[in-house]
């Protein structure tokens, strides 16, 4: 376990660059996750990655070190911080436990699957399993799911391949009749 991470936000599509920055400056490992989605290609599925949480990257540490020194970097937005006391960005809780599933999957996330429309999800991968979703749409033709997650104290809407979500067993499915289960609005990918 690496003692200290951080999530940085940059624009978007400058993920690697700023990875790449992030460990020339000796700043700590820099991983950004991605996904493995299907394409069709003339007739063929095949598999190709891309960005699962676009201008996220995580950064992980062994020794703690100036947050202003992420802002230097070209393309850094912020470093996402928690309300209170804390200014300096190190993840804690369950956002902690996805940037160290991150870290462990080396920043590549399989094929996820969902069940139908407005079924309550989660991951079946250990690393993602306490993260809980709804899906909200399927595209058959693409093998692929709109699925809605709390991730990083966010509601982010994914479209995911979907081999690996299963079914949580007591959840009800939002009907959109009951106030306390809608799904947010959320950033579409």
């Amino acid at each position: 376990m690496v003692p200290y991470v951080r999530c940085v936000f940059c624009r978007t599509g400058h993920e690697k660059r700023v990875a790449r920055q992030i460990e020339a400056k000796e700043l700590g490992r820099a991983v950004f996750p991605q996904k493995v989605k299907p394409f069709r290609v003339k007739g063929v599925w095949e598999d190709r990655t891309e960005v699962l949480l676009p201008g996220y990257l995580f950064v992980y540490s062994e020794e703690p070190y100036p947050l202003r020194e992420l802002y230097t970097l070209e393309g850094v937005i912020r470093v996402l911080t928690y309300q209170g006391e804390d200014r300096e960005g190190w993840l804690e809780g369950s956002d902690r436990a996805f940037a160290e599933w991150v870290l462990e999957e080396d920043g590549l996330i399989g094929k996820l699957a969902a069940v139908k429309e407005g079924s309550f999800v989660h991951v079946k991968d250990e690393g993602l399993r306490q993260f809980r979703g709804q899906v909200v749409e399927i595209n058959k033709g693409r093998h692929t799911a709109h699925v809605v997650l709390d991730l990083l104290g966010m509601k982010r809407s994914l479209w995911l391949g979907y081999e690996l979500i299963e079914p949580e067993e007591d959840a009800v499915p939002n009907n959109g009749n009951d106030p306390e289960n809608k799904t947010e609005k959320t950033e579409k990918e």
